[in-house]
C-alpha cells in the first residue's frame, strides 16, 4: 500500500491531520491534505457526517412539521413535492407540502452517475385536520361496539363450592442450615409457615360458604433422611 492509500484510510478511520502528517514526515502537509480532499471516498464520508449533523424534525403546535435533511438524487431527476416529502420520511397521502427550500450542497459521481446533494428544509401539514382529542372522540363516536353476551353457569350451587388446600413438600422433620442449603428450615419454621398459611386462607375465604374442604398433601409430608430411606 502506497502512502496515498494509507493516508486516505487513516483519515476515513477518523485520524487527525496531525497524526497523518506524523506518519509521513517526508511528504509535505499541503500535498497530503490536497490529495485526500480530492478523493471520492473522503467526500462521501464528509457528506455522511454533514448529513447526520444537519438532520432535524420539529412538530409545531398547529400540527405542521418542519424537517431539515440532506437529500441526494440523480442529476436530472425532478424534485417534485411528492419526492421531497418521501425523502423526508413523510407519506404524501398523509402530508401536504406548505413550503420547501433546497440549497445545493455538492455533486459527485457514484457508480458512473452524477449525484446531486441538497440541504432541504420543508414545512408540511397533515392532509386531515390535526386535533388529537377530536379524532379520538370521533373514533369512539362512530365505533360500533359489539355487546358481550352475559354468561350464566348451567349448574351452580352457591353452597356447593369446594376449598382445596395444597400442602406439597411440607417435609416435616427436615433440618437445614442456610450456610449449606441457602435457607434455614426445621419443625418450628414448618409449623410457623403452616399456621401463617391457614391464617391467610381463613382471611381470604371470609364470608364464603364451602360444601367441602380438601387437604392435598401431594407427597413428602414427612421428611426421611437416613441410610435406609425409611
Amino acid at each position: 500500500m502506497d502512502w496515498k492509500q494509507k493516508a486516505l484510510a487513516m483519515k476515513i478511520e477518523g485520524k487527525s491531520w496531525t497524526q497523518i502528517y506524523a506518519e509521513f514526515p517526508n511528504i509535505s502537509m499541503s500535498t497530503i491534505r490536497h490529495w485526500i480532499r480530492r478523493q471520492p471516498e473522503y467526500k462521501s464520508t464528509k457528506q455522511e457526517q454533514s448529513s447526520e449533523l444537519r438532520q432535524s424534525t420539529e412538530l409545531k403546535q398547529d400540527g405542521t412539521i418542519v424537517s431539515e435533511k440532506l437529500i441526494t438524487i440523480r442529476d436530472g431527476y425532478d424534485l417534485t413535492p411528492e419526492y421531497i416529502l418521501k425523502a423526508h420520511g413523510l407519506d404524501p397521502m398523509m402530508w401536504q407540502m406548505v413550503s420547501y427550500k433546497n440549497n445545493l450542497w455538492n455533486t459527485q459521481k457514484a457508480e458512473g452517475e452524477l449525484q446531486v446533494s441538497f440541504q432541504s428544509k420543508i414545512t408540511a401539514k397533515p392532509v386531515m385536520p390535526f386535533n388529537p382529542l377530536e379524532q379520538v372522540e370521533g373514533f369512539f363516536k362512530n365505533k360500533k361496539f359489539t355487546s358481550v353476551p352475559s354468561i350464566k353457569p348451567t349448574q351452580y350451587d352457591e353452597n356447593g363450592e369446594v376449598l382445596e388446600i395444597c400442602l406439597p413438600d411440607l417435609h416435616s422433620g427436615l433440618l437445614a442450615w442456610r450456610m449449606e442449603t441457602g435457607e434455614d428450615y426445621d419443625v418450628h419454621i414448618a409449623e410457623e409457615r403452616f399456621r401463617w398459611s391457614l391464617g391467610d386462607i381463613l382471611t381470604r375465604c371470609k364470608n364464603k360458604k364451602f360444601k367441602k374442604i380438601i387437604f392435598v398433601t401431594l407427597g413428602d409430608l414427612l421428611h426421611i433422611d437416613n441410610d435406609m430411606q425409611t
